[in-house]
């Protein structure tokens, strides 16, 4: 795999075969397995030549881009290609729920990931993506509302993007087959958009003072301090109690600046949720209309039954409402004879109406 990418950029480093022989020399029928100093030394002499110019290069506006990408069962890789010169390489594994992916949206899934990763160099210009994957083109191309949800997402995800896909053969995409094989394990995902609405979030909502408040309550808090370094290092298989509510939403969840966020929205520890269902119901809306204004920014689990048993015991919203009372039956005399009280109404169907 270490020799088949770098023959691919073989072209631009002088005298690499020189370099390469040592490690050609372990590859040869009959030749003894025996790893050495020198093998170590080769490796890391290569990895220099491959990482310094003439091979990577500086990002050059005026040249057209490429960014080749590739899904294999744990992993993505994508190389950004100006000239066929490596400008950028990225990886990172996928999550167990991701691994559970078809194949057709882990490939999807690498495109939106190397759009994402090379934001800053591809925005608001035209790129071509290659991909290995030739049925994808057609999801790309196809009409939206025929594409399944998963994928309709992902392709939500690439709107802001300005994109051309066409289809390279997998023998020819050596450096992000390679890299997606050899992903770089424990990798936390980074939206540049997520980030920006989470620090508008919190500079939007609480001054400096309610933010270290809310940060000291988090770590402080025995449940989100532990979701807090579940979701930094890796969940495990099973847990119980109050953090297995959080388990099920694990894939929504992030850490940003020292916070808990469900989504883009603010995870409350347990010793200000008091004080917050205060702040929401000063106005003294109803049960819908403070739940509403609630999951516009905040979330715990549990929060609506939360919201509906404050809000059913505030005094004051108890004694300014308004009681819909029940019509009483009214109850009528017992006929003596047949016919003797008739009833009649009306009835309008398909624009006629009916006695």
């Amino acid at each position: 795999r270490f020799l088949g990418v770098v023959k691919y950029v073989a072209k631009f480093v002088p005298n690499l075969s020189s370099e390469t022989a040592p490690l050609r020399n372990l590859t040869r029928d009959g030749e003894p397995w025996k790893w050495t100093q020198t093998h170590s030394d080769c490796v890391n002499k290569i990895k220099k030549l491959l990482t310094n110019s003439p091979v990577l290069t500086h990002y050059n506006e005026n040249l057209p881009v490429t960014i080749q990408t590739d899904a294999c069962n744990e992993g993505l890789g994508c190389v950004l290609l100006q000239d066929n010169k490596p400008i950028s390489f990225a990886s990172r594994s996928l999550t167990k729920t991701e691994q559970k992916y078809a194949i057709i949206e882990k490939e999807m899934l690498g495109a939106c990931f190397a759009l994402e990763r090379f934001h800053y160099y591809v925005y608001g210009r035209m790129v071509e993506i290659q991909t290995d994957h030739k049925p994808l083109i057609s999801i790309v191309n196809q009409d939206f509302d025929k594409v399944p949800s998963r994928l309709q997402r992902m392709r939500l995800k690439l709107m802001k993007y300005t994109f051309r896909m066409s289809y390279l053969p997998g023998k020819q995409m050596v450096i992000a087959d390679a890299l997606s094989r050899a992903f770089l394990p424990g990798y936390t995902k980074s939206d540049p958009e997520m980030q920006y609405v989470i620090h508008s979030i919190i500079n939007s909502v609480m001054s400096r003072e309610r933010y270290n408040k809310f940060v000291d309550a988090t770590k402080a808090d025995p449940t989100l301090s532990v979701v807090m370094s579940y979701i930094q290092a890796d969940w495990p298989e099973k847990v119980t109690g109050e953090i297995g509510r959080y388990l099920k939403i694990k894939n929504y969840l992030a850490v940003n600046d020292n916070l808990l966020f469900y989504q883009d929205r603010i995870v409350i520890p347990q010793a200000e949720r008091k004080n917050l269902l205060i702040k929401l119901h000063e106005g003294h809306m109803g049960i819908e209309k403070t739940c509403s204004k609630a999951r516009k920014l905040f979330f715990w689990p549990g929060m609506s039954v939360d919201i509906k048993d404050y809000v059913s015991l505030c005094q004051v919203c108890q004694e300014s409402r308004v009681y819909n009372t029940k019509e009483p039956m009214v109850i009528q005399e017992i006929p003596r004879r047949p016919w003797s009280k008739l009833g009649m109404d009306i009835l309008e169907f398909h624009s006629k109406s009916y006695l």
